[in-house]
């Protein structure tokens, strides 16, 4: 399994936005054109084609300098995972496991991802799997910004890797995924 950082001219780009459309509601997702920006602009924000016999899936991560008002972070960075998915057809293989076990073995730094509420059974078994892969639930309550304007915040839970106090620091990286991932200022 490799992990491609791409940008909107790889030929498998297509692939990535049609799996991150079928995959993720216009509400969990920006519009394309902002989407496409990012993929080739923002050196803080990488779309990564997920590989194994062809293109098998996308995730797309933040990778945030921590600063100095992360109290419980020690000013170190962190990677927010915004979206994941695998494509149909290979799906409940055990892909999505390895792609975490090889994310925590690339990327070096705390890793931050949000999860529906554990509402139904969907959404439990969804926080199990990361849970298996040694992400911890956050108790704190937090809201996802909308992507666009006229959307409204979503209630959602944030899962943590590789910070043994991240409640310290929750408000800090709640500031940060806010403002560089949604563009949202409160």
């Amino acid at each position: 399994m490799k992990l491609v950082p791409v940008k909107t001219s790889h030929p498998a780009y297509p692939f990535v936005e049609n799996l991150l459309h079928s995959a993720f509601p216009p509400e969990e997702r920006r519009d394309d054109d902002l989407q496409r920006q990012l993929a080739d602009s923002d050196t803080g924000f990488t779309v990564f084609l997920i590989e194994e016999d062809g293109p098998a899936g996308l995730l797309t991560a933040w990778t945030f300098d921590a600063g100095q008002d992360t109290k419980g972070m020690d000013g170190k960075p962190f990677t927010y995972l915004e979206h994941l998915a695998i494509d149909p057809e290979k799906r409940n293989g055990g892909m999505g496991g390895r792609v975490l076990e090889t994310l925590k073995t690339q990327i070096r730094t705390p890793l931050v991802l949000e999860v529906e509420e554990p509402a139904d059974e969907f959404s439990r078994r969804r926080i199990g799997f990361y849970q298996r892969h040694g992400f911890i639930l956050c108790p704190i309550a937090y809201r996802q910004p909308p992507y666009r304007k006229s959307d409204g915040f979503l209630p959602m839970k944030l899962m943590h890797y590789g910070w043994e106090n991240f409640e310290a620091g929750f408000e800090a990286v709640c500031k940060q995924i806010y403002q560089k991932a949604y563009g949202y200022y409160a």
